[in-house]
């Protein structure tokens, strides 16, 4: 499932100015140390990834009238 088009999708605009994946982190208040290092912002957008599930009842968006409803890891 893609962060940013969920997130565009749960969280339009004002709620949050962007969505990129530093603002995604600030609105949920997750740590994101280390921008731009491959672990760290994996391990950021399965942290933004589990938000939007809470705010999703479990239903992400992936593409056009399909979904994806994983558990949290």
């Amino acid at each position: 499932c893609c962060t940013m088009k969920n997130a565009r999708l749960l969280l339009p605009k004002p709620t949050v100015i962007n969505h990129k994946l530093g603002t995604l982190c600030e609105y949920f208040s997750i740590n994101l140390d280390n921008w731009h290092n491959a672990s760290a912002d994996t391990l950021a957008c399965l942290k933004v990834y589990n938000k939007l599930i809470e705010l999703s009842d479990g239903n992400l968006k992936i593409e056009k009238g399909k979904y994806c409803s994983e558990k949290k890891y």
